[in-house]
């Protein structure tokens, strides 16, 4: 949006007047009407940054909205089928689809990504969790396997999916008799009952909400019910910064020999604007410690595995820490822009202190990010500035890597624990959709006092300039309906030309 100019008072009275007519809305919750500047020849156009409801359908939250309950009829539709299935272990894990190929995720793979799940969940070390839309029991057979936890409770506003968890807990009972076990119906933004929980998961659910706002609500809901020191897992996330980027693959990789590129990139940008999931940018998550109270920390991770797949490309898993302490000191950080695998391997060879790369170039990307470029829709992606030099142990400068296809994340994190020390990833905090990310190592014998703080935050980040609101179907509908009202309601001459729809108003 343009820069704000100074107004007479003509123009000031538009303003108010706009402003008084966005706020009777039923969708907005704040609004501020600005004259902007106009072109070369043009003059000034009323815009307006709009808080809307928590719900595009304009209800408070908890109310029926028309997203959630489309979504609910999809689930039901699945979890009638899965009910059917004999095999209900198997079942769980099939009927995904690799939206890059348009083929269903492989048995193999989808076990992979159960496994990589559950191994950064039981790190977390839980005793009494709660799992919000626990759908089919994909991670509750798992971990109560696994854990055997003293509590697990596990919700979902989908019917036929509390029966299939009713007769999962009735199964479980055998192998983890000590777990009390819990099923219930209900949405996301439901009153926690029991508690206090040290885990709350919320995976593979987050894309489904309406707004960012209604997943902040979820978290005002539940934070209350976790103890101090304790977690919220928001697993398998859509990156906000690389949807372009995933859209473009997936276009690209199943286009016929001499598509038109014209039609092609028509068809890429009809998909991103009619996209009804929600994304949610690594660097907004890492914002919600100063959004939300109790929130005191939070990690956010490439998901871990070796298949190259949609989930371990472009999805991402984030950890909200509740009531932990913060990090004694920062390790030492350095520029990941020009890291080799050698240069890694030498430091863990000779190194006795945690110390991390930051921005390392994601070699997983590479493909996505070069036909983002090629096609003319890259963004402007330098990352900020890592800060500081170090010593990077040696090695050639090109070594393993070349500076576009950058370093496999999963190849790192190997190459360290081969070695004794403990791997962790996240999302370069400050990155804008380059999918960089960090790379931080800690010997063994050298834990962190506590798990939440193995991958510090970075001071002055600053919040994401790009986090939708809502899905981009949505927003571009809201966004029609409420130009069009308010404009009905306004004097004759007098005109909203735009709105953009903000989390809070600055």
């Amino acid at each position: 949006m343009s820069e704000p100019q100074a107004v007479p008072f003509a123009e000031q009275d538009e303003v108010e007047t706009v402003t008084a007519t966005l706020r009777v809305h039923p969708r907005v919750r704040a609004a501020r009407v600005e004259h902007a500047k106009g072109g070369p020849g043009e003059s000034g156009r009323l815009v307006a940054h709009v808080v809307p409801v928590a719900d595009p359908g304009g209800g408070p939250a908890g109310d029926a909205d028309p997203v959630v309950d489309s979504w609910q009829a999809v689930f039901d539709d699945c979890y009638e089928v899965a009910a059917l299935d004999t095999t209900p272990q198997t079942s769980r894990i099939t009927g995904w689809t690799d939206s890059i190929t348009g083929r269903p995720v492989s048995v193999a793979q989808m076990a992979e990504w159960v496994d990589t799940t559950v191994a950064r969940i039981s790190a977390l070390g839980p005793r009494r969790i709660l799992e919000i839309g626990a759908g089919t029991g994909l991670l509750m057979d798992p971990l109560v396997r696994a854990l055997g936890p003293d509590v697990y409770t596990a919700t979902d506003f989908s019917e036929q999916a509390v029966l299939l968890l009713r007769e999962l807990a009735a199964e479980l009972k055998e192998h983890a008799p000590g777990t009390a076990t819990t099923v219930a119906q209900g949405p996301a933004v439901a009153h926690v009952e029991g508690g206090p929980y040290d885990l709350v998961i919320i995976n593979s659910v987050a894309q489904y909400f309406p707004s960012i706002l209604y997943l902040e609500e979820v978290l005002h809901r539940v934070l209350p019910a976790v103890a101090p020191g304790g977690h919220v897992f928001l697993g398998d996330l859509r990156h906000a910064g690389l949807c372009d980027a995933l859209v473009g693959l997936k276009h690209h990789r199943r286009a016929p020999a001499g598509a038109d590129h014209a039609q092609l990139t028509a068809q890429m940008d009809r998909e991103l604007r009619l996209d009804g999931e929600l994304s949610l940018h690594p660097g907004y998550l890492h914002s919600l410690v100063e959004r939300i109270d109790g929130i005191t920390g939070t990690e956010t991770a490439p998901r871990r595995g070796a298949s190259p797949t949609e989930m371990t490309l472009f999805r991402y898993d984030a950890v909200a820490h509740v009531g932990c302490p913060l990090a004694d000191a920062e390790p030492e950080w350095c520029d990941g822009e020009t890291l080799t695998v050698e240069q890694l391997r030498i430091r863990l060879a000779g190194e006795e202190q945690p110390f991390g790369f930051r921005g390392v170039p994601n070699a997983r990307l590479a493909e996505a990010l070069a036909l983002r470029e090629a096609s003319g829709s890259a963004r402007d992606t330098a990352p900020a500035g890592t800060g500081g030099t170090c010593h990077q142990g040696g090695g050639d400068p090109t070594g393993e890597r070349g500076t576009v296809s950058g370093l496999d994340p999963e190849r790192l994190c190997l190459l360290a624990e081969e070695s004794g020390w403990s791997a962790r990833l996240r999302w370069t905090p400050d990155d804008d959709g380059a999918g960089r990310f960090d790379l931080w190592c800690v010997p063994s014998g050298h834990t962190p006092a506590a798990v939440c703080q193995a991958v510090p935050g970075v001071a002055g980040a600053g919040r994401p300039w790009r986090q939708p609101v809502f899905p981009p179907r949505v927003e571009l509908s809201c966004r029609e309906e409420v130009l069009r009202t308010v404009n009905a309601d306004l004097p004759p001459g007098l005109r909203l030309q735009d709105l953009v729809f903000v989390p809070e108003l600055s």
